[in-house]
């Protein structure tokens, strides 16, 4: 029992007993559950190994410096090992580190504020549903790994002090999907939002980036280096001020090019900067001369029409609507809607084209979407049960503009045009998983 100096409750025992760690385990700040720190649990982890799939689940509001880091943990190439919430729980990891240096961990529906995820030479790992802002340090970091996943999340640097760092960084990676992540930048010195560093088969779909540098000596939405094959497509790039000229959506220091898949997706330059830029020559191009690399076929040049600079979701009637290609897989966008199977929508959100109205409801920690028709009455559920919103809910019309305040329960909306609205909770603006799309119908 080497490297375990906390308490634990008779049910860790029984497992200890049994050789290994396997069921759900409890890490409660105030006493009372199996764990008081992430670090007693990787501790743990590392004496015991595992026997069977093990869940740990997080209470309390605030946790502040948080660490875990485990290593080479015995039984993780064959269970898995999960982080989330504990039910009914919002848990925020604050000014802390999580290091995963075993296999198959999954970290889930997570608050993370200047915390980030490091992973090194491991497989299977995923980092789904999580929400991220930090300040001066990767986001989340995957180094010498393969197969690991990151989908599904919201990531905002909101200032750097150190330019190199990335939200999302992949080096020597092999087979890494990222997919359904928006990533948003406020002003602030950063070299790449997302970084691929020889990132050999590694796949990048399906994404909304938005980039907002200040005092850069370049920088980009995202950055491919060095020559090794990878896929980016299905995404949404965008350089918004106060960029300068040498600033661009995608930059590439790989050569010859003909290794990167880099199609199918959405440019827009705000003010000022380029669409593409490759250091090593060193030149900035525009769209045209972008293309004349073969790039970008069935890509578009165009403003996406983001929902707000905090707010990453598209418009309706944006012109990314139906510009993407099918990816086998990935069948649903960030917030749980359907994709087309034929003609998906780039970036992160689908703009979704059935007379539905979305909520939320969370079990266990994990967000799930609950449609119903709205016709005439708008009824509405708890958005979020863990704050409460749905008294202090508000619908938008499409230009962002409140039309009504909502509360729980019957909405009558027969008095607005049919349409497409967006219901957003009064606490929770900076979430882009808050937002849900209703189509009114007569």
């Amino acid at each position: 029992m080497r490297g375990i100096t906390l308490a634990v409750t008779l049910g860790l025992l029984v497992t200890i007993a049994m050789g290994g760690m396997s069921g759900t385990y409890t890490i409660k700040p105030g006493g009372g559950g199996n764990f008081l720190t992430l670090d007693a649990a990787g501790q743990a982890l590392d004496s015991l190994g595992m026997s069977g799939n093990c869940v740990f689940e997080i209470y309390g509001d605030t946790l502040v410096t948080p660490q875990f880091s485990a290593y080479s943990v015995p039984g993780s190439e064959t269970w898995t090992c999960t982080f989330r919430p504990g039910s009914g729980q919002n848990p925020v990891l604050f000014a802390g580190t999580f290091y995963g240096f075993f296999n198959n961990v999954k970290i889930e529906n997570l608050e993370l504020r200047a915390t980030q995820v490091m992973l090194s030479g491991v497989s299977g790992c995923r980092v789904s549903q999580c929400r991220f802002t930090y300040v001066d340090q990767w986001g989340v970091s995957m180094e010498e790994c393969s197969k690991d996943t990151v989908d599904d999340n919201t990531l905002k640097v909101v200032t750097y002090a150190d330019y190199d760092y990335s939200a999302l960084r992949v080096t020597n990676g092999d087979s890494i999907l990222m997919f359904n992540n928006m990533v948003n930048s406020d002003s602030c010195p950063v070299e790449a939002l997302v970084r691929l560093e020889h990132s050999r088969g590694s796949r990048f779909v399906f994404n909304t980036v938005r980039l907002s540098p200040l005092d850069a000596p370049i920088s980009n939405a995202i950055q491919i280096e060095y020559n090794v094959p990878c896929e980016v497509r299905n995404n949404v790039f965008v350089v918004a001020v106060p960029a300068d000229s040498v600033n661009a959506c995608v930059g590439i220091t790989a050569q010859p090019h003909d290794s990167i898949l880099l199609d199918y997706n959405c440019y827009f330059v705000e003010v000022q900067g380029h669409v593409g830029a490759i250091p090593f020559l060193p030149n900035l191009y525009d769209w045209g001369e972008w293309r004349g690399f073969g790039f970008e076929t069935h890509g578009i040049n165009t403003d996406p029409q983001l929902f707000s600079s905090t707010d990453l979701h598209v418009r309706p009637g944006s012109p990314c609507n139906q510009r993407a290609t099918p990816i086998a897989g990935i069948g649903f966008d960030i917030d749980g809607n359907p994709r087309d199977p034929t003609h998906p929508d780039m970036g992160a959100d689908e703009i979704t084209g059935d007379a539905v109205e979305e909520t939320m409801s969370y079990e266990r920690g994990t967000m799930k979407r609950q449609p119903t028709i709205v016709r005439g009455v708008l009824m509405l559920s708890a958005v979020d049960s863990r704050q409460n919103t749905a008294s202090r809910a508000e619908l938008l019309d499409a230009s962002g503009r409140k039309v009504a305040d909502l509360k729980a329960g019957a909405n009558d909306v027969r008095a607005l045009a049919p349409g497409v609205y967006f219901v957003r909770g009064a606490q929770a603006q900076a979430q882009a998983q808050a937002v849900g799309k209703v189509i009114l119908t007569k």
